[in-house]
C-alpha cells in the first residue's frame, strides 16, 4: 500500500502569506510572516528572515483523481499573483510513503498541468511500515501448503471446493472446471487472503475477476 501527499511550498523575503490568502483565496496549511518570531526549534526567539507557506493535498493512493488535477490547475492560476506578492521560490513536492513497494502513475494531463506551473517538482519516498502490506503475490500449491502447514493436494481440493460453493453460477456456465490462478495478499501478515482468477482457456477473459476474494486462511508461521 502507499499513501501520497502533495505539498506546495512558497518562500520569499517580502512574501506575506496572510496577504496572499486575502488576494488569491488560498488557504495555507502552514505559514510564517516575514520577521515573525520563532517559537520552537534551535532558533526560538529569533525572527524568520522571510515569509513562507505550504498547502497540503492528501492525494491518497494514486494521482488519477480529478480533484487533484483541478487543484494543480488552481495553483497555476494564482502563481503569477504570488510572484507579484514577493514569492521567490516555489516547489511542488510529492511525499510518498509505501509498504513494501510502490509505483504511482502521473497521467499526461497531470504532467502537462505540472509543467505549466513553471516550478520544480520533487518526489520524496520512504518505507512506511505503519501502512498495511496489500501487495498481491502469485502463489502455487506448494507455497500455500507451506504457509498453511498442510499438503498440496489438500490445498488444491480446498480451493476447488470453495470455488464450487462460492461461484456455483459462474462455474455452471462453463460446463467444466476452469483453469484458475491463486494470489496471496499481505505476505508480511500471518493472515493470508487467498484470491483467485478463474479463466476459460483465455487469459484475457476471466470468468471470475482477478482479485476476487476466495477465503482467508491463517498461516501457522509468519512468512519470511
Amino acid at each position: 500500500m502507499k499513501s501520497i501527499t502533495c505539498v506546495f511550498n512558497v518562500y520569499g523575503k517580502s512574501f506575506s502569506p496572510t496577504q496572499a490568502e486575502m488576494d488569491t483565496g488560498l488557504l495555507f496549511s502552514r505559514k510564517r510572516e516575514p520577521g515573525e518570531v520563532r517559537t520552537t526549534g534551535p532558533f526560538r526567539g529569533q525572527p524568520v528572515a522571510a515569509g513562507s507557506a505550504a498547502i497540503d493535498f492528501e492525494v491518497g493512493r494514486h494521482c488519477l483523481d480529478q480533484a487533484f488535477l483541478d487543484w494543480v490547475h488552481a495553483l497555476g492560476k494564482v502563481i503569477p499573483t504570488l510572484k507579484t506578492l514577493g514569492a521567490e521560490d516555489m516547489i511542488v513536492v510529492f511525499l510518498v510513503g509505501y509498504n513494501p513497494s510502490f509505483y504511482f502513475v502521473l497521467e499526461h494531463d497531470l504532467l502537462e498541468a505540472l509543467a505549466r506551473l513553471g516550478i520544480d517538482v520533487e518526489c520524496d519516498t520512504w518505507l512506511d511500515t505503519s501502512l498495511p502490506d496489500d501487495t498481491w503475490y502469485f502463489a502455487d500449491s506448494k507455497m500455500l501448503a507451506g504457509l498453511l502447514g498442510t499438503s498440496e493436494s489438500h490445498v488444491e481440493e480446498s480451493i476447488k471446493s470453495q470455488m464450487a460453493t462460492d461461484f456455483v453460477e459462474q462455474l455452471q456456465e462453463l460446463g467444466s472446471p476452469p483453469d484458475f490462478e491463486v494470489y496471496l495478499r499481505g505476505m508480511q501478515s500471518v493472515e493470508a487472503e487467498i484470491c483467485i482468477s478463474a479463466r476459460e482457456h483465455d487469459p484475457m477473459s476471466p470468468i471470475i475477476p482477478t482479485g476476487t476474494k476466495l477465503a482467508t486462511y491463517v498461516a501457522k508461521e509468519r512468512p519470511a
